[in-house]
């Protein structure tokens, strides 16, 4: 299902996938983990390599819509929906490589590494059954940045969207365990604003609401700062809460066997005309100076080479 969103004000970018789009960037591969097809002992017991790490978010809140937060001096800047930003700077050692993680997050979640885009995900499914998908990634030997953005859209996301709560989890293969995995390695986190929902704005039922943003939009902004990520919840087979140590509650994890959603760069025909200061999908007449204008030579620079412009936010 596909939500549309409108931006208010924003640099505009040429890649829609990101900085660089998955079939523009040298050594990543999907990895298919053998498919587990019983429920069995998940969450009494490590059953597989993603097992051994911790679900992370943001110090002080629930990761639910509904629930609360405890951090008054960082509150969540966005009124309907949360958003926030995982990062981490890590080594690669001459010889070492490549790196393989497994990854997932609740709702969903948007991985780059040094700004190229490696997945989206995780695919839609119950809590009892959450999926995780599984990269293999050659880098360079020196400091990378790994970052994910994590949201939350409750029930402003589409209807087939389920969720626990919000929550990030990360785990690496091999030297890279200690450096990366989450429970293991510090992370940072931070909120991202400029979102808000604005209704289904004639958007077909069941897909959710359409989004207004401001400033560079998830994927390009930056928090204002950056926190430790807290753990919310431990290894699969950690104590829970009942004293005979029964299942760890929440996600139930299995490795996703269905492929990765196509990330392609496309140019869609051209612009012809830009009007300034109408209204959102107003009925109108174009004139020859909106279809002249060096608006549409900017956009249409956009789309055929990827020449970036800015639209400043008081034209709209």
């Amino acid at each position: 299902m596909k939500r549309t969103m409108k931006k208010t004000a924003f640099a505009a970018a040429p890649a829609a996938c990101g900085a660089v789009c998955a079939a523009d960037l040298p050594g990543v591969a999907r990895v298919m983990r053998p498919a587990r097809v019983s429920r069995g002992d998940t969450n009494v017991r490590k059953n597989q390599p993603i097992d051994d790490a911790a679900w992370l978010w943001m110090p002080g809140d629930d990761g639910r819509l509904t629930g609360f937060e405890t951090r008054t001096d960082r509150p969540n800047p966005n009124p309907d929906v949360k958003f926030v930003k995982f990062r981490k700077t890590f080594e690669v050692r001459p010889g070492e490589g490549p790196l393989v993680v497994d990854v997932s997050a609740d709702e969903r979640f948007y991985l780059t590494i040094d700004g190229a885009f490696i997945a989206r995900g995780p695919n839609r499914a119950t809590v009892e059954n959450w999926q995780y998908q599984t990269y293999s990634v050659t880098l360079a030997p020196g400091d990378h940045v790994i970052v994910a953005v994590v949201w939350v859209l409750g029930d402003f996301g589409p209807l087939a969207q389920l969720s626990w709560r919000g929550g990030f989890i990360l785990k690496a293969d091999g030297v890279f365990d200690e450096r990366l995995t989450t429970g293991k390695a510090k992370w940072e986190v931070g909120w991202l604003g400029g979102i808000r929902a604005i209704g289904i704005d004639n958007g077909v039922w069941g897909t959710g609401n359409q989004f207004e943003m401001t400033g560079a939009g998830p994927y390009a902004g930056e928090p204002a700062d950056y926190v430790e990520a807290v753990g919310v919840r431990g290894p699969a087979g950690s104590k829970g809460p009942h004293i005979y140590g029964l299942r760890t509650p929440g996600w139930m994890l299995f490795p996703t066997q269905m492929p990765d959603q196509t990330e392609t760069r496309v140019a869609p025909g051209a612009f012809r005309a830009v009007a300034r200061g109408t209204t959102w999908r107003e009925n109108r007449t174009w004139s020859e100076a909106e279809t002249t204008s060096a608006d549409v030579d900017a956009f249409n620079r956009l789309i055929q080479s990827g020449e970036k412009f800015v639209i400043p936010a008081k034209i709209f």
